[in-house]
């Protein structure tokens, strides 16, 4: 914390208000802390992840940062965490109540008015931001909580304009219709989450009782630009709806465009199940109930968007193949797809943990390779999530088999390596020696390997992808970049060297006397494809006899 910005106010000057909190404190001994002066950004403001520090507000309110700041005091409050990539900073504000604010007036309004003053810090790495946003307190202050609708509509603006790339994660509510207005109508893209409480089960984002997401989707509707940003509504399946019915369906018709729309547990109704999928997203995630819908609806369904992650839950469905083989299906009629990511339940209950019919699987896995090869703009292949009941791992030789030939397909995730299966990764040498633009992760993003010969495969495959490349830069770059490279890099490597070449013949004949160029191109260009198919295992620190032009070089 930088020491200017902060003062400690000493035991002996505290107000009546203040030693209330001695009271309060559930980590005795009390430090309590003020501004010297007003942040200039959030980022001025530092974290101790093991001691929480106590911040006093003249308004009779406490931020509490770090460390136990969400179990600091026997008081109401706010929670919220607020997090950069990996890393998580707990926050809490404390409406600290006097004898005389029984209805928690004061206190409501002034823990509003710290909020809207450390939400509205800017944020340096806003863009990399989550403020997530939970209402809790002690146990004993549960059953009265803190509202947000305590937060004035000119409040929130001001919190949203202050950092406008920040990911706001509300799982609290309730939303009053002017806060819903003002969180549809920003004139900038939002990246906005409603999701479930990760503290309480009675407590989760929801608007007011007689609104139920009318005046947000009624804003939305009239909004300027049409582009919205990301929307997520991220549900337990215990959760109740915070749409009504008539709400949730005309937000899915809405002509709004997205960068990203999230739909989990949020649609009940046998008519809006499948409104998602005809949105106009970017990306889409959605989770849908095979229940709630014949499968043969597949069939004229239309998915808009390039980028789907899909959950289909099909559990206590008997004929769960045939979703299946139609979902695919119609994705490979469809044929625009960039990058999927699929998860199915195919579990005949909740309590079953996985699905072990093998011969229904090898259906499956055929309709799925005719889906990625009718998509030749498919650039990325996630079967990886371990919630998916459906085991690819058995079938990875018939995937790596049926990708092979396909040109666009740049990563494939899978849970895990059968190496007790394929011990030598035979199946991999052959995938990344016929696909030399691909590669294969697990699920937690790491490139599957041996160690050894997968390692020598990927790193010829990146030269072969690199020289390739060089083929689009200018006549003067390219003669620079391939001397360097046959002298460097590829010194030592004739099937190194020979790739290289292969993909710049016009650099090769370069380098041959121009009486010959004619014949010798020919001669040239036969023998390096011949040498592009020598067998990926060969080490490069093992010198290949080269025909008698090529040495010459």
């Amino acid at each position: 914390m930088n020491e200017e910005l902060l003062e400690l106010i000493p035991v002996d000057q505290f107000t009546e208000h203040q030693e209330k909190m001695l009271e309060l404190d559930m980590c005795y001994p009390v430090e309590l802390y003020r501004f010297s002066r007003k942040p200039s950004s959030l980022n001025e403001v530092s974290f101790n992840s093991n001691k929480s520090i106590s911040i006093w507000r003249d308004n009779g309110t406490v931020i509490c940062l770090g460390g136990d700041a969400h179990e600091k005091y026997c008081e109401r409050c706010i929670c919220f965490d607020i997090s950069h990539g990996e890393i998580t900073r707990q926050v809490a504000i404390y409406g600290i109540a006097d004898d005389y604010d029984e209805e928690y007036t004061q206190s409501d309004a002034g823990m509003a008015e710290t909020t809207a003053f450390f939400w509205s810090l800017k944020d340096l790495e806003a863009d990399i931001s989550i403020l997530e946003i939970f209402i809790h307190g002690s146990e004993d202050q549960i059953s009265s909580p803190f509202s947000l609708e305590a937060l004035q509509p000119h409040q929130l603006a001001s919190i949203l304009d202050a950092n406008p790339t920040r990911t706001f994660d509300i799982r609290c509510g309730p939303l009053t219709p002017e806060q819903s207005e003002i969180l549809a109508t920003r004139p900038y893209p939002l990246k906005l989450k409603f999701g479930e409480s990760l503290v309480t089960n009675e407590d989760q984002f929801h608007f007011q009782d007689k609104d139920k997401g009318r005046a947000f989707v009624d804003a939305l509707e009239k909004r300027q630009p049409l582009f919205f940003g990301s929307l997520s509504i991220d549900l337990s399946i215990f959760d109740e709806i915070p749409f009504g019915p008539d709400e949730l369906k005309r937000l899915l018709e809405l002509d709004i465009s997205y960068d990203k729309l999230a739909i989990a547990n949020v649609i009940r109704d046998k008519k809006s199940v499948l409104l998602p999928f005809s949105v106009k997203a970017n990306s889409l995630e959605c989770k849908i109930e095979a229940q709630r819908f014949q499968a043969n609806a597949f069939d004229s369904l239309n998915i808009i968007t390039r980028d789907l992650r899909l959950m289909i839950d099909l559990i206590n469905v008997t004929d769960w193949e045939m979703y299946l083989t139609l979902f695919f299906n119609r994705v490979a009629v469809l044929g625009h797809f960039q990058k999927l990511n699929l998860l199915f339940d195919c579990r005949r209950s909740y309590r079953e943990t996985q699905l072990f019919e093998f011969e229904r699987i090898v259906s499956i896995t055929k309709a799925l390779l005719h889906a990625v090869n009718s998509n030749p703009n498919l650039s990325h292949l996630d079967l990886s999530d371990d919630s998916s009941k459906i085991d690819w791992v058995p079938h990875l030789k018939d995937i790596f088999e049926g990708i092979e030939a396909h040109k666009g397909l740049r990563f494939l995730v899978v849970e895990s390596y059968p190496w007790t299966d394929d011990p030598d990764y035979t199946w991999l040498k052959r995938l990344l020696s016929r696909n030399r633009t691909i590669t294969v992760l697990d699920d937690t993003g790491t490139i599957i390997s041996d160690g050894s010969s997968v390692d020598e495969l990927y790193s010829l495959n990146r030269f072969y992808n690199g020289s390739k490349a060089l083929s689009k830069d200018s006549a003067s770059l390219r003669r620079e970049l391939v001397t360097k490279t046959l002298l460097e890099s590829a010194s030592n490597c004739f099937q190194r060297s020979a790739l290289l070449l292969f993909h710049l013949t016009d650099v090769l004949c370069d380098f041959l006397p121009d009486d010959d160029s004619n014949q010798d191109e020919g001669i040239a260009s036969q023998t390096l494809s011949e040498a592009t198919e020598f067998p990926d295992s060969i080490p490069c620190d093992l010198v290949e006899t080269a025909p008698k032009k090529m040495r010459a070089l």
